[in-house]
């Protein structure tokens, strides 16, 4: 007798101790993969080159409008998610950037661990922790996720709310199961807040926002409950929207007339730019039976999804093993209650696949399913426990699988550089009469990360790109910039890559403007010499045709 009263006493014991260590190892994560980032290097991409620096730069300093698409779409993205890291890197070295970037990752991998330890039932809770930590480093290492850590990318950081608010429905999926009063107060609605939140700071997070919400109405339940969780849920979503992105939607609602612009202005109409909704075509599935395999397809060839080299099958792995797993469940041939918890389990699988779906529809950009590659070592244990197979071959087949995908893992060319100095130096050539200047950019190339060195009276415009075409004097944007280089009074400058000066006469014609050769100069940064951008961008004076 006294030993089955002490026995729960020991038991509290030990979880209050595993609790412990748990916190504990989700807090060291993010020193961990900020060590990680310095170790990588300093990233610098053409995100980082286009918009990343220059977007919360221009909301810091009120540029909007005063310049004109100069990161081309990317120009009226969001930038809140950026401000923290400009704001480091303007004012302390790079390595510091670093750190915060890193630490990002950080905190997204004791998220996922979090989801992992709710989800994986295994009845030793030192094993389920060290489970845990075990699927959240693997879910940090693969070919997308490891490329990413250190960056400036924001699949990571856009989507910790969404990670967060899942990892809170799983923590209590019996309560959000039954959806009473209280449980909607307490869980569901702080859980659509923070999804709420990575859909209002990055559009590209919505579909893992809107995957929630049907995997809570797919949960059991009565019909009342399915609805009101999911309503509940919603509610929290549209208030996270608000906060985080409420403010830049008004932004360019007033700017545009489009709150999203310049994506879906055939659904909110403008006149500054064509109508069309602005999507990308370059990596979808050319035919019905690629969307079918389409995992596949990727995982053998990763340009069919990105722009550089690297390989993962993770998601492939999820892709036969989930429905399996549905099906398994529906005709209840499993016994999945023994190794991990159905409801959470429940949760996380619906929600990965509808997530996938989503992205396969609207976007079919690899990096925006990093977060679900993040997942998938827990995705793909939790879908081998519902199939019909003894705990030891469940044990021995996660294993086979996430050391195979592992072995197979490469986050490809990924070439960075050392952390001295300032995260982005600029050094600007020498200009007559900056006060009256104007600088065009002409062509796709990035260069607003350079705009920031310039003297803050200069406006820039990007007349050619794909935005805005140099022949354009139909649309608002186009016809604006026209208006603004024929009335300009002062000095007028290009600002191009010299590999593509073959489009730049052209472009700059159409403005009636010649490049005056001999004062050409390159505007030199520490960013040049990586990977693709092995020269540096040239400031040439224009001078105007003759009438």
């Amino acid at each position: 007798m006294a030993y089955a009263y002490a026995l729960p006493g020991r038991e509290a014991d030990e979880s209050r101790i595993v609790r412990r260590i748990g916190f504990l190892l989700a807090f060291l994560a993010i020193p961990a993969f900020a060590g990680v980032a310095l170790i990588l290097g300093k990233e610098a991409g053409w995100d980082l080159r286009n918009y990343h620096w220059y977007d919360p730069y221009a909301l810091l300093t009120g540029r909007i409008g005063f310049d004109l698409a100069v990161a081309h779409h990317a120009t009226y993205y969001n930038p809140l998610i950026d401000v923290p890291f400009y704001w480091i890197g303007s004012h302390f070295p790079a390595w510091v950037a670093g750190v915060w970037l890193g630490g990002i990752c950080g905190l997204a991998a004791a998220i996922v661990g979090g989801i992992a330890y709710r989800i994986v039932a295994l009845e030793d809770k030192r094993l389920r922790l060290a489970a845990a930590a075990l699927l959240a480093i693997l879910g940090m290492m693969g070919g997308g996720a490891l490329g990413e850590i250190g960056k400036t990318t924001d699949d990571i950081a856009g989507a910790l709310g969404a990670l967060a608010g899942l990892l809170v429905l799983v923590s209590a999926p019996d309560r959000v199961a039954r959806a009473a009063w209280n449980d909607i107060g307490a869980i569901l609605v702080p859980a659509g807040i923070l999804a709420g939140a990575s859909a209002g700071l990055k559009l590209t997070t919505a579909p893992y926002v809107v995957a929630l919400a049907a995997a809570l109405l797919v949960l059991r339940g009565t019909f009342s409950d399915r609805i009101r969780r999911t309503a509940a849920f919603s509610v929290g979503v549209v208030v996270g929207i608000a906060l985080f992105g409420g403010y830049w939607y008004w932004r360019m609602y007033r700017f545009s007339g489009d709150p999203l612009f310049p994506y879906f202005n055939n659904i909110f109409p403008t006149d500054l730019v064509k109508p069309g909704d602005y999507s990308d075509p370059t990596f979808k599935p050319r035919s019905w039976i690629e969307y079918l395999i389409y995992p596949f397809i990727f995982s053998a060839n990763s340009f069919r999804v990105a722009e550089w080299h690297f390989r993962d099958i993770h998601i492939a792995i999820a892709y036969v093993l989930i429905p399996l797993a549905g099906m398994t469940a529906l005709l209840r041939l499993g016994d999945r209650q023994r190794r991990v918890e159905p409801l959470a389990a429940t949760l996380l699988l619906v929600a990965a696949a509808v997530t996938y779906v989503l992205w396969l529809v609207l976007f079919d950009v690899y990096r925006y399913l990093v977060p679900l590659e993040m997942l998938c070592p827990t995705i793909i244990v939790a879908a081998l426990a519902w199939l019909p197979v003894s705990r030891r071959a469940w044990i021995g087949a996660s294993a086979v699988l996430l050391l195979a995908a592992q072995a197979l893992a490469t986050r490809g060319d990924d070439p960075r550089l050392g952390w001295a100095g300032n995260y982005v130096d600029v050094e600007v050539p020498p200009l007559s009469d900056p006060a009256h200047s104007m600088v065009l950019m002409v062509q796709t190339q990035p260069t607003a990360y350079l705009i920031p060195a310039f003297p803050p009276e200069i406006p820039f415009l990007r007349i050619q790109g794909w935005l805005v075409g140099s022949q354009d004097r139909t649309w608002g944007m186009g016809a604006e910039m026209h208006r603004r280089v024929e009335e300009h009074k002062g000095p007028i400058y290009a600002l191009f890559w010299p590999s593509e000066r073959i489009g730049v006469d052209p472009s700059l014609a159409d403005y009636d403007l010649v490049i005056d050769d001999s004062g050409c100069a390159p505007v030199r940064s520490n960013l040049d010499g990586i990977g693709y951008f092995k020269s540096a961008p040239v400031l040439c004076p224009l001078t105007r045709k003759a009438q």
